[in-house]
């Protein structure tokens, strides 16, 4: 009976240690794999990134020709675009979106003109319950003014650059120097300052090629700006940019030959393009 007892007693001493061992080991085993560096895996924007670029120049691609010709009018000759630092729209100020759209609604005649009467000194036109005003086109005439709803601004900039961002709950300058007024959901645009607003600063352009870059599409371009506001010109007959742009542009415009200006439209989920950035490229010598 004693021994019997005793081999009981083992079996069950045994059994305890054989549970408690199980135990740690079930234990132990989940906190070594929870603790586990685990191997990455790819993320499908890391994939994409990863993707290699496949490079089709689709320049007198005649199936292409449309769209080229539709993305082009996006850049619609406008300086910031030419920026010898390059351009990033998704870095870009609230009050530049809204500049580059106002610009391309209205060299795309998507606003509405009208003309203001002067008041009794025939200077200025009061808008706004005469809170505002703009000034007069000329003596004896009253004041030219564009117009256009928020809702106009937000449908062309969604068209330009996506859904990325835009106030527009706020007046804002146009390149042409016009102040745009908001009143209601209505903005108004006129001159606000004295003086007849001449010249700019305007691309000289010409696209080398264009591509595309895995689905996106891409511009490459090599030209200059020309300055139609100083009279300062260099012994070749360019025109010298202000001091004020040269952290932006260049001191000489004669520079720029050696400056290429390479823009990417990013292709969307629906389709659709739009702009994204512009980068520079110096030319290399041979």
């Amino acid at each position: 009976m004693k021994k019997k007892n005793s081999f009981l007693k083992y079996t069950i001493l045994f059994l305890i240690f054989l549970l408690i061992g199980i135990a740690i080991g079930v234990f132990g085993s989940k906190w070594y794999f929870a603790r586990k560096p685990k191997a990455d895996t790819p993320s499908a924007e890391k994939a994409e990134e990863e993707k290699p670029v496949q490079i089709v120049n689709i320049s007198d691609d005649s199936s292409y020709s449309a769209l080229i010709n539709e993305l082009y009018t996006y850049l619609d000759r406008n300086p910031m675009y030419y920026n010898s630092r390059g351009f990033d729209i998704t870095k870009a100020s609230n009050e530049v979106k809204l500049s580059l759209t106002y610009q391309y609604m209205i060299n795309n005649k998507k606003d509405t003109i009208g003309v203001l009467a002067s008041s009794w000194d025939g200077t200025t036109c009061p808008f706004n319950d005469g809170l505002n005003s703009f000034i007069v086109d000329g003596p004896g005439l009253g004041c030219t003014v564009s117009s256009f709803t928020q809702a106009q601004v937000l449908a062309n900039f969604k068209k330009l650059f996506g859904d990325i961002g835009l106030d527009v709950s706020t007046n804002f300058i146009g390149k042409d120097g016009k102040m745009c007024i908001l009143v209601g959901d209505i903005y108004t645009c006129g001159r606000t300052t004295g003086g007849v607003y001449t010249g700019s600063l305007t691309p000289k352009m010409d696209v080398l090629k264009v591509e595309k870059y895995n689905e996106d599409i891409v511009f490459t371009e090599k030209g200059y700006l020309q300055d139609t506001r100083s009279n300062v010109t260099n012994g070749d007959g360019n025109n010298y940019l202000h001091s004020s742009d040269s952290t932006e542009y260049y001191h000489e415009l004669k520079s720029s030959e050696n400056l290429y200006f390479i823009h990417t439209f990013k292709k969307n989920e629906d389709g659709t393009y739009t702009y994204l950035k512009t980068t520079t490229r110096e030319k290399k010598d041979s």
